[in-house]
């Protein structure tokens, strides 16, 4: 990580400010992101360690992903309910239900794009508000709505999640004592799991599936070279769609559905293939021995609310 803000931990060389005193040679240090004016500490760089979940035992994982909190699509808490109210209020209560029905689990994984960001792409016309904090904070009453032991989070598009250089994630990792990585491994029960957010995506069907096993086969080349842990099971988001593909005793790989509508200028006017709505729970027994104990669970909504109507003439 190197030096990062002894407050929110944030990387100092994207948020840090540093001010020599005038006629001294005292420095005054300050956070762009949180106002801390203590002096940055270093980290010890741990990007390719395999974070674990103590203890022995069956285990529940609740994966989502793709919010982007802030966008009237967006999964979006009532407080904030405005345009397209109709979407929003058939999204949350879908998601509610859905984190009630499923209970306690032993962790979250928020893999990518809570937000949304300033949406400049389309000149800021889809937002329901373009303060990122303000955002953040829509992101996080999202994730108070899910019983969790532990909170992990990969870095999403740069584009939504980190303008300017900020990574906004990190600030929501912060504030449930989270972890968040580029890449993110974790052991559960000895089943490895590899999370990252992005993934080639493709409006050719059979393409989804290769880009999965690419994954695949490139983590074996880097644990080849002790650059990767070996991977059980492969998860990526970021194409908004859920796809899976599973070699008997070896591996997993699944992109996931996402917790955004589909009722974006992007996607309504330059995409094609189908849009999926939901979220991915995976339960690990405790005697794991492969992939093929690995259950899993996608909970899919089609929307009514985005339902396409025809003309008639």
């Amino acid at each position: 990580m190197g030096l990062i803000c002894n407050s929110c931990k944030n990387d100092w060389y994207r948020v840090g400010k540093e001010y020599k005193r005038k006629n001294s040679d005292k420095i005054d240090y300050k956070c762009s992101f949180c106002g801390s004016k203590q002096k940055p500490v270093f980290e010890e760089p741990t990007e390719n360690s395999i974070e674990k979940i103590n203890d022995t035992r069956d285990k529940k994982i609740l994966v989502i992903s793709d919010l982007h909190c802030g966008h009237y699509s967006g999964l979006t808490p009532p407080d904030w309910w405005s345009r397209k109210q109709d979407i929003q209020k058939e999204c949350w209560e879908f998601y509610v239900n859905t984190t009630e029905k499923i209970g306690y689990i032993d962790a979250l994984v928020l893999n990518g794009d809570g937000i949304e960001g300033k949406g400049s792409r389309s000149g800021g016309s889809e937002l329901l508000t373009a303060d990122l904090f303000e955002q953040s904070k829509m992101a996080e009453h999202c994730i108070k709505q899910v019983k969790f032991g532990k909170l992990f989070m990969t870095y999403g598009t740069p584009y939504h999640t980190s303008d300017g250089g900020t990574d906004f994630e990190l600030g929501i990792a912060n504030r449930f004592n989270g972890i968040i990585k580029d890449h993110l491994w974790l052991d559960v029960n000895g089943c490895i799991f590899d999370f990252k957010h992005k993934i080639a995506g493709s409006s050719v069907l059979q393409s989804r599936v290769g880009a999965l096993i690419k994954e695949y086969i490139w983590n074996l080349e880097w644990h080849n070279i002790d650059g990767a842990p070996k991977s059980d099971v492969f998860i990526r988001s970021h194409v908004h769609y859920h796809m899976s593909v599973k070699d008997p005793n070896t591996f997993l790989g699944m992109t996931t559905p996402a917790l955004q509508a589909p009722d974006t200028k992007f996607g309504g006017r330059q995409c094609s293939g189908t849009v999926h709505f939901g979220m991915i729970l995976f339960e690990i027994p405790e005697n794991y021995k492969d992939v093929d104990d690995v259950k899993f669970t996608v909970f899919k909504k089609h929307l009514k609310t985005t339902k396409s109507r025809s003309y008639k003439i």
